[in-house]
């Protein structure tokens, strides 16, 4: 099929406002005239174009979290994209960016770039990463580990790793790739620490290659999803046995979060939260299935017990309770949650399952999403617990 574009302009003709997006939303069509540009193929279907598909543009990157045990994690960089005909959202796209952590004094910097192709959803994605914020301690394996001396656990690691490959976005926010990953990895040996003392399988420099697939897919940037929505994140990855592994292994990891919003009062939210991690065979012990932290169980600090598996659950209720019209809008309301999750050893689960619950409030700027939690917990050790955002 051969594509025939009209190149020049038309004097004296005035166009209506556009029928195709009036049957999504007239109030978006109010002031959305008739685009002489034809339909762009996006995300498996036929969609609007762009209001930008030529020249480029400079955006500032910023972040921030927090998390138990790496603290405050700000995050800074610049991303530069290139726009072009019929390629979505643009042509190309090259980020740099460096984070640093207040509570280990790691850092991480990554190189990003993307390459977009006319009508096609279809992309070369590449990500290279060095970070010192991978693994932050190692206790061994179990769910009994005695809680000491936290300083005898750090984990003084860097990590190198590279992943180009394939991939395909089948939604707006959602993508599935696949590709070859590098990583290398180094361990400082540290006198009097766990790790210097048991030596464990990856300890000191191990460099090893494999193939990862990954899927993330959120249907709460589809525009007709329907209620529930939810977030899915999948990985999978395979290392042979060359260079410092010695022998192949796998991993498998995924979570789901779902969220029900209830119709009544001030439409609280009913947010639940699961998913767990599996390796097969031998396997270094920085690759381990970690829960501790905010994305698995939030009351322990970050990797707090290891295992060959672990599975892990959370549900929430978040009720706003009322806005403040600000020069910046402020939302404020009340939560609360309960966690549960355990780590298993050769099938076994030593020391069962850890739990935790706990209620409080948050206070949001602009968004309730952007906003600053304050957790009392029903934990010996962290009776009062303050971070950034929802933990999902």
């Amino acid at each position: 099929m051969t594509a025939l574009y009209d190149q020049g302009s038309v004097d004296d003709v005035h166009y209506g406002r556009d029928i195709r997006l009036e049957l999504d939303s007239y109030v978006d069509a109010l002031n959305a005239y008739y685009n002489r540009r034809p339909m762009v193929h996006a995300f498996g279907r036929e969609t609007l174009p762009q209001k930008k598909d030529y020249g480029s543009g400079i955006k500032p990157v910023v972040g921030l979290k927090t998390g138990h045990r790496i603290g405050v994690v700000p995050k800074i960089g610049i991303a530069r994209y290139t726009y072009g005909f019929r390629k979505v959202p643009y042509a190309s796209m090259i980020q740099a960016d460096v984070g640093f952590s207040t509570g280990t004094h790691g850092w991480r910097a990554n190189l990003l770039g993307d390459k977009r192709f006319e009508s096609s959803d279809f992309h070369l994605p590449a990500i290279a990463t060095v970070s010192q914020l991978e693994v932050v301690q190692f206790r061994g394996l179990g769910n009994d580990i005695e809680d000491s001396d936290e300083k005898f656990f750090d984990v003084k690691q860097t990590q190198w790793s590279f992943y180009p490959g394939i991939g395909f976005s089948f939604a707006p926010g959602s993508d599935l790739t696949f590709g070859p990953i590098v990583r290398s990895t180094r361990t400082d040996s540290v006198s009097n620490n766990f790790l210097s003392q048991t030596r464990p399988y990856g300890f000191r420099t191990f460099s090893e290659a494999g193939l990862q697939m990954k899927l993330h897919f959120d249907s709460r940037l589809q525009p007709d999803s329907a209620r529930p929505r939810f977030v899915v994140d999948f990985t999978g990855a395979g290392y042979p046995g060359m260079w410092d592994a010695e022998t192949a292994y796998e991993s498998l990891e995924g979570s789901i979060a779902t969220f029900f919003p209830l119709n009544f009062a001030t439409k609280p939210v009913i947010a639940l939260h699961g998913g767990g991690r599996k390796l097969y065979g031998n396997f270094p012990y920085f690759d381990a299935a970690f829960i501790g932290g905010g994305s698995s169980f939030r009351t322990e600090h970050r990797q707090r017990f290891a295992g060959d598996a672990s599975v892990y659950g959370s549900a929430e209720l978040r009720v706003p309770l009322f806005k403040i019209s600000t020069v910046v809008p402020t939302d404020i309301g009340a939560l609360g949650f309960t966690d549960a999750a355990k780590v298993f050893v050769d099938g076994d689960a030593p020391g069962g399952w850890h739990t935790a619950a706990g209620g409080g409030f948050w206070i949001g700027a602009v968004t309730a999403a952007r906003n600053v939690n304050v957790l009392f917990t029903n934990q010996k050790e962290r009776r009062v617990m303050v971070s950034l955002g929802f933990a999902y």
